[in-house]
């Protein structure tokens, strides 16, 4: 990540990465497929990339990565400094072997903290039925943070994102998956039922768009209102800053774009207006970021 002329250059994007939260999709008419990356099919000036942003990680998870021995990059992406994610390993092979499971992760993150602050980072608390989360920024709101304090987004604006949400009593969780069956139709002693799943669009400009649409929870019971940061393919370049059109997407690795300030912004409304708990961290985060 680096600045140009006030605006945020995002480079190594991982697209192909086995973890990537990004998926080529074509749109064909008002919808849209997935492209297989297998397939002989070039990226088209109609393509895009659907990019399931976040805005923070729990250390829970972190901590749990580390401990079952995967790759970092899993719960931490490229919005981190690859320093900060190598002393964040270094912090958990430096733990005591012989301490029981909580209090293991008890002295990891009593550790981990001198090491997020040496780097600008901070943990802060959420509080979920009586239950401290407690998380770092990540991807949106690292992005946020680093328009913030490179005057791209004034203090001004930050205050009026705070405002909106403050000001938004509802939210697009209330629009219910619908369940229907037409018609009596039955396969094979199947009948057919049908799910409609709400989904809301906002072309931001012509370079991005976001999507939110409500599926199933990943690590739960139940459905939540998920978020997409869509990146046409017209404003995606390759490792050596050429463009991708025409190209095979399983031949491309490091991508790289622009992201501007609206665009982080309305990102950041999407959120607040999906429920009223993400409206709740967006808000915890953005003062955050004020008082740092």
């Amino acid at each position: 990540m680096k600045i140009v002329e006030n605006k945020i250059i995002l480079d190594n994007i991982p697209v192909n990465a086995h973890t990537s939260k990004y998926r080529f999709k074509r749109r064909t008419g008002i919808f849209s497929d997935y492209l297989i990356l297998q397939a002989d099919k070039t990226i088209a000036d109609t393509d895009y990339i659907e990019w399931q942003i976040s805005y923070d990680i729990k250390i829970d998870n972190i901590y749990n990565v580390l401990k079952d021995g995967k790759d970092l990059n899993d719960v931490i992406g490229e919005s981190k400094p690859e320093e900060l994610k190598e002393k964040i390993t270094e912090c958990y092979k430096k733990l005591p072997e012989n301490l029981s499971k909580r209090n293991k992760k008890t002295d990891f993150i009593n550790s981990l903290e001198p090491i997020l602050n040496k780097f600008g980072e901070r943990i802060i608390v959420k509080r979920r039925n009586d239950k401290d989360v407690k998380i770092i920024i990540s991807e949106l709101s690292d992005y946020y943070r680093t328009a913030y304090k490179n005057n791209i987004i004034s203090k001004i604006e930050i205050k009026n994102l705070i405002d909106f949400a403050n000001s938004t009593t509802q939210y697009l969780d209330s629009y219910k998956i619908e369940r229907e069956q037409r018609d009596n139709q039955t396969i094979f002693g199947f009948s057919l039922k049908w799910e409609k799943y709400p989904l809301f669009a906002n072309d931001v400009n012509d370079d991005f768009f976001i999507e939110i649409i409500k599926k199933h929870m990943q690590y739960a019971i139940g459905y939540q209102n998920m978020i997409f940061l869509c990146v046409k393919a017209i404003n995606l370049k390759d490792i050596d800053g050429n463009s991708i059109i025409g190209k095979l997407p399983s031949g491309l690795k490091n991508l790289t774009f622009v992201l501007d300030k609206n665009v982080i912004i309305q990102t950041m409304k999407a959120f607040i207006i999906a429920s009223e708990i993400h409206k709740n961290d967006i808000l915890d985060i953005l003062n955050s970021i004020v008082s740092d």
